[in-house]
């Protein structure tokens, strides 16, 4: 089930509207009325701009304008009068002077752009027109183009190929038919290929296969030389290793038989590691996280100098130890607290290790790796875990595995936050593949390019998002849509008090969903679109629980409608006008024609 998005493609031609012009960008515009000394009210989409005629035009006649620019003149050039709403005789006449072909195709493309009154250059229109004669689905290239065309993208192949696949094509099949295809050559496992079924497992599937996840993401670790976990395991006591090399070489050397025969050696492991042991460790860790980092700063803080640079008489070095005795240990995981005991030692090698464990207890990092691990080793089933931590689970999976957010950090220069994404080894592993599984994985890397590119877009006032969510895990049959729309606070941030947020779901029993929710200064009302009007008594009994819960947020819950699929397009469409309507009046002389 795929849905274009609702919000944000309305949006998108609206904005497109309001943008400044660029030269050789072609608009279709109507004069409203001429003022003496040749001055004119034109109306160009959205927009109402004032100009200087310096070529006879009609009141109420709509015309074909190119955009040129003299210095700081801004000239409307006519084209050709379009002669009321663009008929045919116009939009050829269009077509002539940009030299294309008459096709139907071609003509129904420029009357979309057109009547949207979305601005577009020649070399944007014949670059489409090539993008739309290769593509299957006429109707969808043609959306996929007028979105490019309205956010000004560049108009090459590899960005319509990422949005198209990403239109045409579901999150989840694309997982399941990537996850099948690297299973598929069993004689050719490797590190890499099994922390990519890892991050596509812990996506799709309910049921996980925990030590077979841990494993892979040690070994994923140690290639890639990442100690975080290393660091996490020693800070809890899991192992009495000190250096980072025997670790790392040793989970090398068994990877060679693991990847080979992996029901036979995932009994074997290196150190006698107890997995679900780990993990429940970690567990703990995560949940006491903001304590733990409290106290160990605080000790850092208070200890660190007279540790490094004088060494501790005797005396201070009881106290030093009762404190962390009392304050830390405590915290700990019960089974592992000794390991911290055992190491409280008044010689130099334990008070060096001392100090790393506390360090790593410290660093948000580890709290960030552990996140990282349990996401994708972790089973989470109802009734363990509820729907709301499933759902925002789930939600941090894909923020965190597609690599949707991948070059946002690295234009926020924080490049030690990223784990390795999906699209990242995939690109890595299209480097170390032949040519017939490049080509395959490079549809996927696709897929994710499209939905990173219409996963954000804003505008001066606004914010758009849209996001698709694995819909297996949280027992759905189909994937999530979650479209977000907000107002932006005077910083350029979300504002939580206007903003919107559209849920498309395919339920077991209810079938196709769609929740619109919108609030407005925290009072919040919500349409449900569903054909089995049955579902006006299920929102009977769940309105005061819902209410309640709004309320323990500051927010007011206003009223729940329920309406049939039918009402959809006009409801949304009713909603955009309140949102979007854009009058611009310009004093003075916007223009020449």
């Amino acid at each position: 089930m795929r849905f274009f998005p609702i919000i944000r493609d309305k949006h998108m031609s609206i904005s497109a509207q309001v943008q400044p012009l660029k030269s050789g960008q072609i608009v279709r515009g109507t004069i409203n009325k001429i003022f003496p000394n040749q001055h004119a009210q034109v109306k160009l989409g959205n927009q109402v701009v004032y100009a200087q005629l310096e070529v006879p035009l009609k009141v109420g006649e709509s015309y074909y304008f190119q955009v040129d620019t003299t210095g700081e003149n801004i000239y409307l050039k006519v084209i050709k009068a379009s002669q009321g709403k663009a008929n045919q005789d116009s939009i050829h006449h269009l077509i002539q002077h940009l030299n294309l072909g008459s096709e139907d195709m071609i003509i129904h493309f420029l009357q979309r752009l057109t009547s949207q009154h979305i601005p577009f250059s020649a070399h944007q229109i014949r670059q489409a027109v090539t993008l739309l004669s290769g593509a299957e689905n006429k109707e969808v290239a043609q959306q996929i183009l007028q979105r490019m065309i309205s956010l000004d993208l560049p108009m090459t192949e590899d960005v319509f190929t990422a949005l198209y696949t990403a239109t045409t094509e579901g999150l989840s099949e694309q997982l399941s038919s990537l996850y099948h295809f690297l299973n598929s050559d069993h004689s050719n496992q490797t590190v890499l290929s099994k922390q990519i079924n890892n991050q596509i497992e812990s996506l799709l599937f309910q049921n996980l296969h925990t030590k077979a996840a841990m494993i892979n993401q040690i070994l994923y670790d140690v290639n890639n030389h990442d100690q975080r976990l290393f660091q996490i395991l020693r800070a809890l006591g899991v192992i009495e290793l000190t250096q980072y090399g025997t670790w790392q070489s040793t989970w090398k050397t068994f990877s060679q038989d693991y990847l080979s025969n992996p029901t036979r050696f995932i009994e074997q492991l290196p150190f006698q590691l107890d997995l679900d042991q780990v993990l429940h460790s970690l567990l703990s860790m995560k949940e006491e996280q903001q304590t733990l980092m409290g106290t160990a700063n605080h000790l850092l803080q208070r200890w660190t100098n007279p540790l490094i640079n004088n060494g501790l008489t005797t005396q201070e070095f009881i106290v030093f130890k009762n404190e962390v005795q009392q304050q830390l240990v405590p915290l700990l995981p019960a089974n592992h607290n000794l390991a911290m005991i055992h190491t409280m030692q008044q010689n130099d090698s334990n008070i060096t290790n001392l100090l790393s464990m506390l360090q790593t207890i410290a660093d948000e990092q580890t709290y960030q790796k552990i996140d990282h691990v349990l996401l994708i080793t972790q089973n989470e089933q109802l009734p363990d875990f509820g729907a709301k931590q499933l759902f925002l689970n789930q939600l941090k999976r894909v923020l965190l595995f597609t690599g949707l957010n991948d070059e946002n950090n690295l234009i926020n220069d924080q490049p030690h936050q990223l784990t390795a994404s999906l699209k990242q080894m995939l690109l890595q592993y299209i480097e170390q593949s032949d040519t017939q599984t490049s080509e395959r994985l490079q549809s996927f890397v696709h897929l994710l390019n499209g939905l990173q590119l219409q996963s954000i877009y804003e505008t001066n006032h606004f914010i758009y998002a849209s996001i698709a969510i694995p819909g297996e895990k949280l027992y759905l049959n189909h994937d999530i849509q979650l479209e977000f729309e907000s107002k932006k606070t005077p910083d350029g941030k979300i504002n939580p008090d206007f903003c919107r947020i559209i849920f498309i779901l395919d339920l077991s029993h209810l079938r196709k969903t769609m929740i619109d929710m919108q609030i407005q200064n925290r009072i919040v009302s919500l349409t449900i679109f569903n054909d089995d009007q049955s579902i006006k008594d299920y929102c009977k009994v769940w309105q005061p629980l819902l209410k309640e819960g709004l309320e323990n947020l500051n927010y007011q819950l206003s009223n729940i409608t329920v309406k049939p699929f039918s009402n959809q397009e006009k409801t949304v469409s009713h909603t955009e006008t309140k949102y979007t309507k854009h009058t611009i009046s310009h004093e003075g002389i916007d223009y020449r024609i």
